[in-house]
């Protein structure tokens, strides 16, 4: 992927949904920039006036596999094309995922090319359900407001949200001490770092809350 500015990249947090649904073939043939563009321009639509809405993509793949600047480093594969997008939206925190197409074929790209055009066409779909006026608040967001970031995390989930946080590969080691890996994780993602963002520091704290550690 090429440098840029106006979104992070992040190893996915919650893998729990990866899997369930059926995948299909993918129906798209866009190239990735055109994507981005698009994604971009529906996410600044529905962003507050004045603010940057912090997009965040969410991949299924290790922190080992980004780049300082937050890019993907160019051999880095992703475990599954699941993919999440979330940022902060005029009708509240918003989070997109998907994880419903593969590719055949190199030509086509990475499978999560194809989740993310997915998802970038469903805010399109979305707001233009309020073009004809019969909405006007946002209502059909609704089922996409982060209103699980509320729910305590298990412990399983918040050892292997900091497992991952902190930089390790795969699933969570289990004689690792606690502790130290939540010390890791946070300076792994504290905002004032290169490779760190609010959001990765924000789930750390959710994690470290859950295990008794913050």
């Amino acid at each position: 992927m090429s440098r840029q500015t106006w979104y992070s990249v992040e190893p996915m947090q919650d893998q729990s949904w990866i899997g369930q649904r059926g995948r299909t073939p993918t129906q798209f043939s866009a190239k990735l920039t055109d994507t981005l563009t698009l994604l971009r321009s529906e996410i600044d639509a529905i962003t507050a006036r004045g603010t940057l809405g912090d997009p965040v993509l969410q991949l299924d793949l290790d922190r080992a596999d980004l780049r300082l600047d937050g890019g993907i480093r160019a051999k880095a594969q992703t475990r599954t094309g699941a993919v999440a997008v979330s940022f902060e939206s005029a009708h509240g925190p918003l989070m997109f995922r998907c994880d419903r197409y593969y590719t055949n074929y190199y030509s086509q790209g990475e499978s999560w090319h194809h989740n993310l055009r997915a998802i970038a066409l469903t805010l399109q779909s979305l707001r233009a359900v309020a073009r004809y006026g019969a909405t006007a608040s946002g209502e059909q967001y609704t089922g996409f407001r982060q209103i699980e970031a509320a729910r305590p995390m298990t412990q399983p989930e918040a050892l292997q949200a900091l497992w991952t946080a902190a930089g390790f590969p795969g699933r969570f080691t289990s004689d690792y001490p606690p502790a130290e890996l939540y010390r890791r994780a946070r300076r792994s993602t504290h905002p004032d770092r290169p490779s760190g963002t609010r959001a990765a520091w924000d789930a750390v704290e959710r994690a470290g809350h859950a295990l008794g550690l913050a």
